[in-house]
This record gives structure tokens, C-alpha cells and sequence, in this order.
């Protein structure tokens, strides 16, 4: 069975609702979207469900693997630079 296919004619983008799995972290949380202009999305602590962060989410995978594709993170600082991380969002 294959487990592995291009994301070429796939809608692939980063959306509300796709569960993002940064690295390092045990499991996927949903993104939801952020009424901060500073970013796209909003993804809850993995910790502290009360605590969320503001996220912009995009794509650097050319393959999806198990039903994930691999993305870029950028953790928007507010007042302070932004951290870039990697990880995998569901498509």
C-alpha cells in the first residue's frame, strides 16, 4: 500500500481546522483563526488548553506521508521577533 504520493493537483494549503503537529510535540492541535492581523491562524498550547498562539502556517513539503505534508512555522512574536519552527499539518 502506498503511503507516500506528490502534492501536485492537491489543495494542500493551510486552513482552519487542519490539525498541525509542530515538532517536538506529542500530538496534532486544530489551527483557528487568529482576528490578529499579525497572523493567519491561532493553534492552542499543547500544555494549557486556555493558552493559544498566534501561528502563520505555510507549506514546504512536496510529498505527503500518511495523510501529512510537512510546514514551515512561523510563531509571531508580539513586541518581540518571531521563532521559526518545522512540523506537519494533516491534508
Amino acid at each position: 500500500m502506498k503511503t507516500s504520493y506528490s502534492t501536485e493537483g492537491m489543495d494542500v494549503r493551510p486552513a482552519a481546522g487542519r490539525l498541525v503537529r509542530p515538532d517536538g510535540w506529542s500530538w496534532a492541535m486544530p489551527l483557528t483563526v487568529s482576528e490578529w492581523e499579525g497572523a493567519d491562524f491561532r493553534i492552542n498550547s499543547a500544555r494549557y488548553a486556555d493558552v493559544s498562539r498566534a501561528v502563520n502556517v505555510k507549506v514546504t513539503g512536496r510529498t505527503v506521508r500518511n495523510g501529512m505534508v510537512r510546514v514551515s512555522l512561523e510563531w509571531v512574536g508580539d513586541g518581540e521577533p518571531s521563532e521559526f519552527t518545522g512540523g506537519f499539518m494533516q491534508v
